[in-house]
């Protein structure tokens, strides 16, 4: 769960255009996202890439944000293909989970 209002969800498009560099937004080095779009629920959902440093090819993963009670999103990232679900692909999913929620509650527009 991060730190972002229901009603910030909205402003989610403006904050992929401003940050895009083509067709995707580097959240970290190793986590990238495509555009986002809306869905049933109120759900936001984004297909995304999860580099590996130990990988040559990276993994794709789906993206969910869920408005949860008034002032909280729930947060999930999905890999779309198997995946070896050890201890650093929990640390890794981990940390680029929280530089995507540092970098959201820092810079989608309040409303």
């Amino acid at each position: 769960m991060i730190g972002v209002r229901r009603a910030q969800l909205g402003s989610l498009p403006d904050w992929w255009r401003r940050n895009t560099a083509g067709d995707r937004v580097r959240v970290t080095r190793r986590l990238s996202l495509g555009e986002p779009r809306l869905a049933t629920g109120g759900v936001w959902l984004s297909s995304g890439r999860l580099r590996s440093p130990w990988l040559l090819r990276a993994t794709p993963v789906e993206l969910l944000l869920w408005p949860h009670l008034e002032s909280w999103t729930k947060v999930l990232l999905e890999p779309q293909r198997p995946t070896h679900a050890g201890r650093r692909y929990f640390r890794r999913g981990h940390e680029v989970l929280d530089a995507l929620g540092a970098r959201l509650v820092d810079e989608l527009e309040p409303r």
